[in-house]
């Protein structure tokens, strides 16, 4: 008896093959990759918009030195 079909009654069989068959995605680490970097993207480029904002060229900072 095959374990392995649709007309299978064995459920831990069928349980496997359907989370395999979910899982084997070939473009799920593409779009987690997608969305991080995307994310990481709009994080920094927030961070140098706050940085500009909230910091006069006089002061100094530690990584710059004096801003010019």
């Amino acid at each position: 008896m095959s374990y392995t079909g649709w007309d299978s009654t064995n459920t831990f069989a069928n349980n496997t093959n359907a989370y395999h068959s979910r899982n084997d995605n070939s473009h799920e680490g593409y779009v987690k990759r997608w969305i991080e970097t995307g994310l990481q993207r709009w994080s920094d480029a927030a961070e140098r918009y706050a940085n500009e904002k909230t910091s006069s060229p006089y002061i100094y900072n530690y990584n710059q030195r004096y801003r010019s």
